[in-house]
């Protein structure tokens, strides 16, 4: 790929223990303009992993989702991402 702001990312999904849910995340992740595909390439008891490939830099991708609120990554009490491999999905 030649877009040099592509980039292909692990996303750790927590709270994924249904198929409606993962086919919420599935479908949400792929609806969103900055992605590419979507892979699932891990499924334990509630979580998920990812792959996702982006059209953008990661740090588009997270601000994206912080702002739509449905995936969010770890947040520390002043809001700020401390950990953006880890996102839950909230309800």
């Amino acid at each position: 790929n030649d877009n040099i702001d592509s980039e292909v990312i692990t996303l750790h999904v927590n709270n994924i223990d249904s198929l409606r849910k993962y086919t919420e995340v599935i479908q949400f992740l792929n609806q969103l303009t900055l992605v590419d595909a979507v892979i699932l390439t891990e499924q334990t008891a509630s979580s998920a992993k990812f792959q996702v490939n982006l059209l953008t830099k990661r740090d588009r991708l997270v601000d994206t989702l912080i702002l739509d609120g449905r995936l969010m990554p770890i947040l520390n009490e002043f809001s700020e991402v401390i950990d953006d491999s880890q996102f839950t999905w909230v309800e």
